[in-house]
């Protein structure tokens, strides 16, 4: 069970990890995801300013020039980020230059046919044009949109136009799209910048910005905007090529102020505004991953809790009844017959102990047959024994009698030898004295 929880912890963590870096990257891409929507609403209002009729007729005739203030103010009022609107003729020049900040039209007009955003995107290309990031001096970030101004495109609108003003109809050369002029705004994106910088990410994680050289623009600490501090040593930071995909680098390392923090680098490749990153403490980002560590933890605990009750029943179930066959083994191997194994488990462990105490009741029926059979033979043994120490009894005594026999008739014998050997010799004696006495015998002839 723990190695299991171990291994779902660690491929939880990796997912839950995958996670984290998706939720960063999408929070990123919601971000920019609102900078574009921004933007392209700008330019929206711009386009429907430059259908105006007023607008077209100062642009083509140079009159009505006070509608067409009011007219611009009133833009300038809807879009509060509007920090100057221009209107350029087909050559090129401003015919008009509004700074909404003080609500002033400029006196001094240029020459902007040379300028590169105007001639190619709209001069020869009928189309919206939005430029890259740039800085004035005050260090704010801007952009610039400009839109054509062009011939009525459809006979709808061309009538429409001719009814407010004849004299289009007279317009050498104007077709369908054909461009009178361009209408032109400069962008203040610090309001929008420092919103977004001010987005909260979880308790301590923010937002802020970086230019092409990855040098901050926005950003909480105004110090660091102050001092346009560079991040390109920081880990998310990569040297990346422009293209039109979006590019989201996320990596864990140390931030601008040494803290680890959990990274994402969004690179705004097709709008040359730089990147925008989104930083958090490593702590404060991974404590989901804290948490299911802190949860893997307690199911550990849990399961050593859990592993122990079910050691504990095993033990009851299983340990205990081997215990007390391996105490009855013990018993056998002393020579105790008699003892027996109660186990009730209902399982393969009673029946192997069942078995096992059937096999000493054999046994022991064996045993017991045996000493039967030795104490019967024992007590023949011994009758057989008794009868032939009586036997050997009773031979003893006949060999002491016959041997009592013998030793009275040797006795007898030996007076008998005594006897007779005295008698001889007192023959000899008595003839000795007999030839002494009377001299030897003559011979008869």
């Amino acid at each position: 069970m723990a190695i299991t929880n171990l291994f779902w912890y660690f491929s939880y963590r990796q997912n839950l990890k995958k996670e984290i870096f998706a939720k960063q990257e999408a929070i990123a891409q919601e971000h920019i995801q609102h900078l574009e929507n921004t933007v392209n609403e700008k330019l929206r209002l711009l386009i429907v300013y430059s259908e105006l009729s007023d607008i077209l007729i100062f642009t083509q005739f140079g009159e009505k020039k006070e509608d067409v203030l009011a007219q611009l103010r009133r833009l300038s009022l809807q879009d509060k980020d509007l920090a100057q609107i221009s209107i350029l003729n087909r050559n090129g020049m401003e015919i008009i230059n509004l700074n909404t900040s003080d609500g002033l039209v400029s006196e001094s007009l240029a020459d902007r046919s040379k300028e590169e955003k105007f001639l190619v995107p709209t001069y020869k290309i009928p189309k919206e044009y939005q430029s890259g990031l740039y800085f004035l001096l005050q260090g704010k970030p801007k952009i610039t949109l400009s839109i054509p101004l062009t011939f009525p495109k459809t006979a709808r609108e061309f009538e429409r136009l001719t009814k407010i003003e004849q004299r289009f109809i007279n317009i050498v050369g104007a077709g369908p799209g054909e461009i009178l002029g361009v209408l032109t705004v400069e962008v203040d994106l610090e309001r929008i910048f420092q919103e977004i910088a001010a987005t909260k990410i979880g308790k301590d994680g923010y937002i802020y910005f970086v230019d092409e050289n990855h040098k901050i623009f926005a950003h909480p600490d105004s110090s660091l905007v102050k001092e346009r501090f560079d991040v390109s040593n920081l880990p998310a930071i990569e040297e990346t090529p422009h293209s039109s995909q979006l590019l989201i680098i996320t990596d864990q390392g140390k931030n601008e102020k040494g803290v680890e923090s959990l990274m994402t680098h969004a690179h705004f490749s097709s709008l040359g505004w730089g990147g925008l990153i989104i930083q958090e403490p490593l702590k404060q980002a991974f404590l989901p991953i804290s948490q299911i560590q802190k949860v893997a933890l307690l199911f550990g605990f849990l399961g050593i809790i859990l592993a122990s009750f079910v050691s504990l029943f095993i033990s009851r179930r299983l340990v205990r009844p081997i215990k007390k066959l391996h105490l009855a083994t013990e018993e056998i191997q002393k020579g105790n017959f008699s003892v027996r194994v109660d186990v009730k488990t209902k399982d393969e462990i009673e029946e192997f102990a069942n078995a096992f105490n059937k096999t000493l009741d054999q046994i022991q029926a064996s045993s017991a047959a045996l000493e039967e059979a030795k104490t019967v033979l024992e007590i023949r043994v011994r009758a057989r024994t008794r009868e032939l120490n009586e036997l050997a009894g009773s031979l003893e005594s006949k060999v002491q009698e016959r041997t009592g026999e013998l030793k009275t008739r040797l006795a007898e014998l030996e007076r008998f030898q005594e006897l007779t050997i005295g008698r001889e010799l007192k023959m000899i004696e008595l003839k000795k004295e007999l030839k002494k006495k009377y001299g030897s015998p003559k011979k008869e002839t």
